[in-house]
């Protein structure tokens, strides 16, 4: 496992961008001393990450994937169901969360932007992904396994490669921050129900570690992963314009390119699902 003064030479190659943060903070509890209590385990690793970040803008997904069961997203009360860490940050440290359902963001720092509340798109044109690749952002897996990211969604629509997903929007009602209700929708790109379906995450973070996009400092079980946003999605761009099913692992590309070639267009909805069914995916 990497060492502290290890991690701490990472942090010199932060850029001034925000800092999205995947974390599994069982995995890096070396890092920050003897178990003394939850709240105190968990404030010791944000700390970490503040003296890392040196005042940079440190984001955290703090996903709720309730919304297309519920028809609500409430911003103040809907818990993070992505790890330890997500929760108690979006609790006690957080200067903002962002209104998107299933897919928010909490952080420090100036929060995203949207041009409009009424619908979301998660991984499209305006959000936050977006946002991290035009301000220079980096990914900081801390502990967390690569297969956690999820800008790579972001980067599959800016690449238009999108074959093997399917749109899909869910409806229901935002409830912000000042406790007011108003009618709200988010889309987004889902996997295919009813088929199996992965992605060769090994696979690519080795290609990603060769070629310098991806600074690893971890073992295989505590996985410590520095990756430039901006590099990041041209390598990825590069990628898809000579190979659209790089992503896949082998399993999922044998089937899926079958399918595609079967239907001679990509995936729609309706191709394994009823038109009126909703569900969270991602």
């Amino acid at each position: 496992m990497a060492g502290l003064r290890e991690l701490q030479s990472l942090a010199a190659e932060f850029t001034p961008g925000p800092l999205l943060v995947h974390a599994d903070v069982m995995k890096m509890a070396s890092f920050v001393g003897p178990y003394q209590g939850k709240e105190t385990f968990l404030q010791s690793h944000w700390d970490l990450l503040q003296e890392l970040a040196q005042g940079r803008p440190i984001w955290l997904p703090s996903y709720n994937y309730d919304f297309p069961k519920t028809g609500i997203f409430d911003v103040q009360r809907c818990p993070s169901q992505v790890g330890a860490l997500s929760e108690f940050v979006r609790r006690r440290h957080a200067h903002w969360r962002t209104n998107v359902p299933v897919y928010s963001i909490v952080g420090t720092g100036p929060p995203p932007t949207y041009p409009q509340e009424d619908i979301f798109y998660p991984f499209g044109t305006h959000s936050a992904f977006e946002q991290l690749l035009t301000q220079d952002g980096q990914l900081l897996f801390y502990g967390a396994k690569y297969r956690t990211n999820t800008y790579g969604h972001y980067l599959e629509h800016l690449g238009n490669n999108l074959h093997y997903r399917y749109a899909k929007r869910f409806s229901g009602q935002l409830v912000t921050k000042d406790n007011k209700s108003q009618p709200v929708s988010v889309e987004y790109h889902c996997r295919p129900q009813g088929r199996s379906m992965d992605y060769g995450f090994d696979r690519v973070l080795g290609d990603l570690h060769r070629e310098g996009i991806a600074k690893v400092l971890s073992s295989e079980n505590s996985p410590v992963i520095l990756i430039h946003g901006k590099s990041m999605a041209d390598y990825y761009l590069a990628r898809f314009k000579n190979d659209p099913y790089y992503l896949l692992d082998e399993e999922t590309r044998n089937w899926v390119v079958e399918k595609v070639q079967q239907l001679g267009r990509p995936f729609c909805l309706t191709d394994f699902e009823p038109a009126e069914a909703t569900r969270a995916a991602g």
